[in-house]
């Protein structure tokens, strides 16, 4: 053993503390250079997920109201649309019994191929043909279980005065899936698709239209 050797070994015999703790440093400083990489990764995981896997649309058109399906058509003729899918979110409470929630409800087609429903597994989640898709969290926020009925007021407008209710009743039904989604589809395009296409600006929507160019 060489005397060099023998000198670290009683120096760390003599200041433990000291010794943990430059340990303790040299451990915290190596984890500088990997702690970003990590969240690097991690980002670049979430945005793959997000616009690789669940939502693979290029572009989104937003309308301002709901219209016939005949805009869907319109978007489709654009030149440089390869696929065209409608879906509709609103704002809307959900009540249980006393308890309630105000959230948005979107509605997708069954055999949505852009704007997908994933579950834990990155797996799609094919839709019932009818009633709501909701997560365990939100039941048990509920106090609701599968089977249950609740009731859904669509609330839509702008200012007091001009917004539009409406009330339905929808049957829980079961799936597994990390989000909620409502399954009916509703009116899914605008009016106006063409001109909202054309326009850069943004508006709030109550319909819209993902394409893929």
């Amino acid at each position: 053993m060489s005397t060099t050797f023998r000198m670290a070994l009683r120096n760390l015999e003599r200041r433990p503390w000291q010794a943990f703790f430059t340990a303790f440093g040299l451990a915290l400083a190596t984890g500088i250079p990997i702690v970003p990489g990590a969240m690097g990764d991690g980002i670049h995981y979430l945005l793959s997920i997000q616009w690789d896997v669940a939502q693979r649309q290029n572009v989104t058109v937003s309308l301002i109201e709901p219209g016939s399906a005949s805009a869907l058509t319109d978007i489709r003729s654009l030149p440089g649309v390869m696929i065209a899918e409608p879906f509709r979110t609103v704002p809307a409470r959900l009540r249980f019994g006393h308890r309630s929630r105000r959230l948005g409800v979107t509605g997708l087609p069954r055999d949505a191929y852009l704007n997908r429903l994933l579950d834990d597994k990155e797996r799609a989640v094919e839709l019932p043909p009818n009633g709501l898709l909701v997560s365990a969290k939100l039941a048990e926020i509920l106090g609701a279980k599968v089977g249950d009925t609740i009731i859904l007021e669509v609330q839509e407008g702008g200012a007091r005065g001009s917004r539009r209710r409406s009330r339905a009743r929808s049957r829980i039904t079961p799936a597994s899936s990390p989000t909620w989604r409502s399954t009916r589809s509703g009116a899914s395009c605008a009016k106006a698709a063409r001109s909202a296409a054309r326009t850069s600006r943004s508006i709030r929507t109550t319909g819209t239209i993902s394409c893929r160019a």
